[in-house]
């Protein structure tokens, strides 16, 4: 229902016999250490990481973190005579200058009692995105600009404690060269880590999945565009704003 008070406009949303969905914030500090293979996990995490945040941030530091030739850079360097002519450029995406290839984030969070369907959302993350929860592998989001939605429902104890482990690339090297990780020729850091906020969700069917709200100058009024999705088996639902 919309509501206009001279130029402002008031939303209420009517009711719903079903439970809304619990959110639970993950953001705050987080376990973090490095590998150089993708699997398995270390052993040991004796760093600190805030989230949202970027791995320059842990404590004790990563030597290095950031370091990275990027293959536009080290095309320019040739360009300018500071690499010879004939150095190899590298096929994918540029050169690391310290010996990892990945960051891991931990950390645990208590589910609330069960509901028909989970999701991890990761706002945004840096190079590639990969997760566990209790062990079991939930997905993997290449993008690193976007927004990464993640499947828990199989994996989450319900009502209990659960363990979250997030594997993030710690240079754009470990990205197919298809996948965009941002170019510039004279950029020398490029720093890995999540660096917006993360949070799990908890609902039932059907799930909204996204709210736009757009202006319309002309009549001041607003148009407002939900998309819904059902995990579950077909049902009837009423949407009311």
């Amino acid at each position: 229902m919309i509501h206009r008070v001279g130029s402002l406009v008031l939303l209420s949303f009517l009711p719903v016999a079903a439970a809304g969905r619990v959110s639970i914030p993950l953001d705050g500090e987080w376990e973090i250490a490095d590998s150089v293979a993708a699997e398995p996990p270390p052993a040991s995490f004796g760093r600190k990481v805030p989230v949202p945040g970027l791995a320059n941030l842990a404590r004790p530091a990563f030597p290095d973190i950031d370091l990275f030739d990027s293959r536009e850079n080290i095309m320019n360097r040739i360009r300018q005579g500071k690499l010879p002519k004939n150095f190899t450029v590298p096929a994918n995406q540029g050169i690391p200058k310290h010996e990892r290839n990945y960051l891991w984030y931990r950390r645990s969070f208590d589910a609330p009692a069960r509901r028909a369907h989970a999701l991890l959302e990761i706002k945004k993350a840096q190079f590639d995105v990969a997760v566990w929860l209790n062990g079991a592998a939930v997905g993997e989001h290449l993008g690193c600009f976007t927004a990464g939605w993640f499947d828990l429902t199989a994996a989450v104890k319900w009502g209990a404690a659960n363990e979250l482990l997030v594997r993030v690339g710690a240079h754009p090297a470990v990205l197919p060269v298809s996948v965009m990780s941002g170019t510039d020729n004279e950029k020398l850091k490029w720093t890995p880590g999540i660096y917006d906020r993360v949070a799990a969700h908890f609902m039932d069917n059907p799930v909204i999945e996204s709210v736009q709200v757009a202006p319309r100058i002309g009549d001041g009024s607003i148009l407002i565009e939900t998309t819904l999705r059902n995990y579950g088996p077909a049902a009837a639902a009423a949407l009311a704003h």
